[in-house]
């Protein structure tokens, strides 16, 4: 269980977060929105957490998540 304080319109909002996955532990702190009751993580962060890599198509507006087949 990750727990992120979220700061909107100077009110910290506290949530936590589940990121799982076998064999991964993850540490880092990841900064979270909480807009119309979703929360919203950063991809680039909890893709990290997987070992995945983050790729984004500025032409598209896609960002794409990779993880590595190893």
């Amino acid at each position: 269980m990750l727990e992120v304080k979220v700061i909107m319109n100077e009110e910290i909002k506290e949530t936590k977060v589940d990121l799982l996955h076998v064999d991964t532990e993850f540490t880092d702190e990841i900064n979270a929105v909480v807009y119309k009751g979703r929360t919203y993580i950063e991809l680039r962060a909890s893709a990290d957490a997987y070992g995945a890599e983050v790729t984004y198509d500025s032409e598209n507006k896609r960002a794409k998540l990779i993880l590595n087949k190893n």
